[in-house]
């Protein structure tokens, strides 16, 4: 039968090291006063660390072991153990993902626009830029002097009109949720059959990791150089429609 050595921290700030069969239940045990002599005026308790030993035997040398530690090196233990937990819940939150999306370009497709990978919200829209307070679209609508689309179809016309191809420079990614800073383990997208079918003038990454990214796997094997340019996405808050707009400005030769 498997037992389980833990470090509790008392009410006071006490180091209480014990051993168990059943975590949840010892603490309960703990707190309700019947747990152990030395908590039972050191009420709540917190656990604070916890491994697992395959017998009692080797739960009781563990368990003597921490206690010989000294409160710095007891609390170190504790620091290592929970880096290790934070570590495991983030990788259960980790989500492997293929990019759902088609490129979208035309044979007349002038500018290619790179974001980094789709958003949860673009995800379930099943199209490019479908958070509805990312400025993508009223940006080209802006720039281009045109109406700005609202339904997929219309964005399609509109891409279309002023000869704009999307796609991302990440195919296939480890990610939390919609966060660029969590994504791991990048495969990039081949962009030869965009390059190939349409005539693509210029070369546009949208945000900071979208240009990092594009430079690191696809700007040598490509021959093309990217404009980075600062991204569309409500999280990059200090730049305004207007302050876009005005940086993006090198595409509108490219949109009539």
């Amino acid at each position: 039968m498997p037992y389980y050595v833990y470090i509790l921290e008392c009410a006071d700030t006490s180091l209480y090291t014990g051993i168990t069969t059943n975590i949840e239940r010892r603490i309960a045990e703990h707190n309700a006063h019947t747990g152990a002599k030395y908590t039972k005026t050191r009420t709540p308790v917190k656990l604070k660390y916890l491994e697992r030993q395959e017998d009692r035997s080797a739960a009781s040398k563990r368990e003597y072991f921490i206690k010989q530690l000294s409160r710095s090196q007891k609390l170190e233990l504790i620091a290592s153990y929970e880096r290790t937990e934070r570590m495991r819940d983030e990788d259960e939150r980790y989500e492997h993902i293929v990019h759902p999306l088609e490129p979208f370009y035309k044979s007349d497709s002038r500018v290619l626009v790179l974001g980094s990978f789709p958003s949860v919200k673009t995800r379930s829209s099943q199209f490019f830029y479908g958070h509805p307070q990312n400025r993508f679209w009223p940006l080209m609508a802006l720039l281009s002097n045109d109406e700005t689309p609202q339904t997929k179809e219309e964005k399609i016309d509109f891409l279309s009109t002023h000869h704009i191809a999307l796609y991302d420079v990440i195919y296939e990614c480890d990610i939390i949720g919609s966060s660029d800073a969590s994504i791991k383990n990048v495969v990039p997208t081949n962009l030869d059959p965009i390059l190939q079918e349409a005539p693509i003038e210029l070369i546009v990454t949208n945000g900071g990791l979208a240009t990092k990214l594009f430079k690191k796997y696809q700007a040598q094997t490509l021959g093309r150089t990217a404009l980075g340019l600062p991204s569309t996405s409500p999280a990059n808050a200090r730049f305004s429609l207007e302050k876009l707009a005005e940086k993006w400005k090198p595409l509108e030769p490219f949109l009539s």
